[in-house]
């Protein structure tokens, strides 16, 4: 799922997630969730509202819910995730974000990390508990340290792109550029300004990406010939599909990997483009 609202499910009854990943990469999306991330080895990329921010051991960025972002560390680094639900803050602070989310060698956040590594591996009585207190405590200083502004709700061009990014996954057979510019109310130049300033990717390649997603599971369904399912997720020939598809996957349709994923992607250092074969996102104990 591309550049979209990502679900986050939290396990048992507790309201904070942690986890540890090698080599992290994903593609612009956002969620309801407040989201912490903090570097624990290596260099990572983190692209939010626009902005890039690079990280290196000990640095953090801190995203108030809704902020697109999307994340690309360098191979055998490691990133420590925290996602939390918003609800967890009182009123006042669920609904702001700091000024710039990029937190330099943050000891508040480095002691949280280790704290909720701690309770998630032993987890003993009560850990879900301490997981929120804790975690919402460092959130709460974090804003009374940092200057911070209240969630832009009136911003008519963030609105508007995220409401086409939903718009782009409903109708990915069919949009075209044009259709994103008169939806988006701006000149063409400036849409693929904007629009690649905040998905890291161009207009076109984000769309090619998301039609490759969509006919990944038609492939391994085997029912559909290649130009029917190239037909059925927006492309004119087969000529073009099999091309956009060996660009975005690294592999031609009928060769592709079982259990291949677009979220695979990683981003090279280059924003103009993507590297589809250099990402190994595992999960650590």
């Amino acid at each position: 799922m591309l550049a979209k609202y990502e679900f986050r499910k939290y396990y048992g009854n507790g309201k904070v997630y942690f986890a540890r990943y090698l080599s992290p990469a994903n593609l612009p999306h956002w969620h309801y969730d407040g989201e912490i991330i903090y570097a624990e080895k290596g260099n990572a990329l983190v692209w939010a509202d626009g902005n890039r921010f690079s990280l290196q051991p000990g640095d953090s960025i801190y995203l108030a819910p809704q902020q697109i972002h999307w994340i690309s560390a360098e191979h055998d680094s490691i990133l420590n995730l925290i996602f939390f639900d918003g609800a967890l803050l009182p009123p006042k602070a669920r609904n702001v974000r700091l000024l710039t989310p990029y937190l330099p060698q943050n000891q508040e956040v480095a002691e949280l990390c280790a704290y909720l590594a701690k309770e998630t591996r032993k987890k003993q009585d009560f850990h879900h508990a301490l997981m929120e207190a804790k975690t919402c405590e460092t959130v709460l200083l974090l804003l009374r340290r940092f200057p911070y502004e209240n969630r832009p709700e009136n911003k008519q061009k963030e609105v508007r792109y995220l409401a086409l990014l939903e718009k782009i996954e409903a109708e990915y057979a069919s949009i075209r550029f044009t259709d994103a510019v008169t939806f988006m109310h701006l000149t063409p130049a400036y849409f693929s300004s904007y629009f690649k300033a905040h998905a890291g990717i161009s207009f076109s390649a984000y769309l090619n990406a998301i039609r490759v997603e969509k006919a990944l599971p038609l492939i391994r369904e085997g029912t559909l010939s290649m130009t029917e399912i190239a037909d059925r997720v927006g492309f004119d020939t087969i000529r073009t599909f099999n091309r956009v598809f060996l660009s975005v996957t690294g592999y031609s349709p009928s060769t592709i990997p079982e259990g291949y994923s677009i979220s695979s992607w990683q981003a090279s250092s280059d924003v103009t483009a993507f590297d589809p074969t250099s990402a190994n996102t595992t999960l650590l104990p």
